[in-house]
């Protein structure tokens, strides 16, 4: 018997298209999976003005002068270099041990802030390309108005940054929250993971579905995956079961696969990929 398609998008803050190094602009993307329709989305958080506090994770950066950045020349950018995961957790680790370090990075943008001219920018790093910002690790980017100044809430960059130390907040304390400042930026937009999650056919008994799930990591890091299912009735209008499968720490490139079994099922149920999710092993 033929199953229906449909799709369950989260909800998301749209943001004007903003350019950043190419100046690409972002858009919403839906890819269809074997027998479901999934909508990936970020929801972008409401960025305020805080008072300066002591330094710690997810704290509000001090407004302080921004240093200039490296001049985004060809030859200034050949001096960065991409790195994968483990390097960046060990900066992460250990910030003002590497300070002077020229990376490539990808930062999802949490906090926005004004700094006296220039850019100043919370955000969640990490090396591969992030899906949400949960897939990273806290840190602070520095830049000229002209690098950093369109980033949004949500805002996707992949960088260029030298690792200037540990952010030091305005109580003078030091932290172990990474400052980069960033030479260039360019906006790449959430990582679409509907391309990590392959839905075989799913045969159908008396009351229940059962589903073959398959997930390849195509990060560069060991990250958790989640994965939502929700069985409706036909016309969409009764939740008859779901099941949320999670695959714990895959490796880079690696796959795994189950047979998720969905009950109560009607026989003409619909079954939807409602999110997807990745975060690292640690996170919640």
């Amino acid at each position: 018997m033929n199953h229906a398609v449909t799709s369950v998008p989260r909800a998301r803050r749209d943001r004007a298209g903003g350019a950043l190094g190419r100046g690409a602009a972002r858009a919403a993307r839906a890819a269809g999976l074997v027998v479901a329709a999934v909508v990936l989305a970020g929801c972008g958080a409401q960025s305020g003005a805080s008072a300066p506090v002591a330094p710690t994770a997810d704290a509000d950066p001090a407004v302080v002068a921004t240093p200039s950045p490296t001049p985004g020349s060809e030859a200034d950018l050949a001096s960065f270099a991409a790195i994968d995961n483990a390097t960046w957790l060990g900066i992460d680790t250990a910030p003002e041990a590497s300070a002077g370090q020229r990376v490539i990075v990808h930062a999802f943008v949490t906090r926005t802030y004004a700094a006296m001219g220039g850019g100043t920018l919370q955000v969640r790093v990490t090396s591969a390309h992030p899906a949400t910002e949960i897939e990273g690790t806290v840190a602070v980017l520095r830049g000229s108005a002209d690098v950093l100044g369109a980033a949004e809430i949500g805002s996707v960059l992949r960088v260029h940054a030298e690792v200037a130390g540990a952010y030091v907040g305005s109580t003078g304390g030091a932290a172990t929250i990474p400052e980069l400042v960033v030479a260039a930026a360019e906006d790449v937009a959430p990582y679409d993971l509907a391309a990590d999650v392959a839905v075989g056919e799913p045969s159908r008994g008396s009351g229940r579905l059962l589903v073959p799930l398959t997930v390849r990591n195509s990060s560069d890091a060991v990250l958790t995956y989640r994965v939502d299912l929700v069985v409706t009735s036909a016309d969409g209008t009764v939740q008859q079961s779901g099941a949320r499968p999670e695959f714990t720490a895959l490796a880079p490139g690696s796959s795994a696969s189950l047979n998720v079994r969905l009950e109560p099922a009607s026989a003409d149920a619909v079954l939807t990929v409602a999110e997807i999710t990745r975060t690292l092993p640690d996170a919640p």
